[in-house]
């Protein structure tokens, strides 16, 4: 996997656990509560290099024990950042694609609120549309 590739899967990766983190928590995920925390585990990080992680640019992080830390925080296994080729472990999948279920069901219930009284035939097919609208292999991947 050439840098390129590398930073992005890593950004993916990381965004899915903000994302279930930030799901299961209610509340949103602030640089300061992840930098306290790698800190308490004895590894710093600078908000710039936090955001290299999380965006995908500037130069591809590969500091395991900083790595490490974050699966810590996060509470998965460290092979999710530190092998970015292996599958994410049974019970994250299952969180990942509980979020991602919730948040299609979110659009599809905004949508139809948006448009107001619809058909329940249209209504149903918006519905089915927007289900299927996602890459079905994207729901298996973090």
């Amino acid at each position: 996997m050439d840098s390129f590739e590398y930073r992005k899967e890593l950004a993916k990766r990381v965004n899915a656990l903000v994302v279930v983190y930030e799901f299961e928590t209610g509340s949103s995920l602030k640089f300061a509560a992840v930098q306290t925390a790698l800190e308490e585990a004895g590894v710093s990080i600078s908000r710039q290099r936090w955001s290299y992680i999380k965006h995908g640019s500037g130069f591809a992080v590969k500091d395991q024990p900083l790595l490490e830390a974050i699966t810590k925080f996060f509470g998965v296994d460290s092979e999710f950042l530190l092998d970015l080729s292996s599958p994410p472990s049974e019970d994250l999948q299952r969180r990942i694609d509980h979020v991602i279920r919730l948040r299609r069901a979110n659009v599809a219930k905004v949508a139809t609120r948006a448009l107001g009284q619809l058909d329940p035939e249209l209504a149903e097919s918006l519905v089915r549309a927007i289900e299927e609208s996602a890459d079905p292999s994207e729901s298996r991947k973090p």
